[in-house]
């Protein structure tokens, strides 16, 4: 019933109808009731598994042992391409955002990320005046954007997206103000944001 849900969620996002997911996964609509008694909780166990797929994304990047900057553009890629087609993930988390398990996965990969931007650093291959949280909200902002521009008939366009992004990340940049301090600075700025956006019926 998960691996229905997040194809059916890729798809048409969280508005999509049980029944559907029920129709791919085989079963009655009150089976998926059954194990999973909200959308909430079923986007919770989306959520969780595609970000354990993330996970295993990455370390397969990084088990790649290639140069810092590589590595990092290899990240960027990844996500890249992963979330190219799933206009689902990001409205998961978004609403299952307080899980345990979901917290304890967006911990993990931002400790991957941050030795990622470590290593780069230290190599001197990328800017010094980012964090961990400026790569993960860059990431963030161009896999938003992909989903739709996907179902538009523009697939390819992820990489040059991706690309960009990562380009702005040289070491001969313009200086930057000041911005996130970590990562948890960063999570409750998306949750503040969040919680306007359901306010004003975004």
């Amino acid at each position: 019933m998960i691996e229905a849900a997040t194809i059916v969620f890729a798809e048409q996002g969280l508005d999509a109808p049980i029944p559907e997911i029920a129709r791919l996964a085989g079963v009655g609509k009150g089976t998926v009731y059954r194990n999973f008694p909200t959308k909430e909780h079923l986007a919770a166990a989306v959520a969780i598994a595609r970000l354990e797929q993330f996970e295993r994304r990455l370390a397969d990047v990084l088990a790649e042992r290639v140069d810092p900057r590589a590595t990092l553009r290899g990240m960027f890629v990844a996500v890249a391409s992963h979330l190219s087609q799933d206009c689902a993930l990001g409205e998961a988390v978004d609403v299952v955002a307080d899980d345990p398990q979901v917290l304890a996965l967006q911990r993990r990969l931002s400790e991957i990320v941050a030795g990622v931007v470590r290593d780069a650093q230290s190599a001197g291959v990328i800017r010094q005046d980012i964090a961990p949280a400026d790569i993960t909200i860059m990431i963030m902002g161009v896999a938003r954007s992909l989903p739709p521009l996907n179902h538009g008939g523009q697939p390819e366009l992820w990489e040059r997206y991706a690309l960009l992004a990562f380009d702005s990340l040289r070491p001969d940049g313009s200086a930057l103000p000041a911005g996130f301090a970590d990562d948890d600075e960063m999570r409750l700025a998306l949750r503040t944001a969040r919680r306007l956006r359901v306010r004003r019926g975004a």
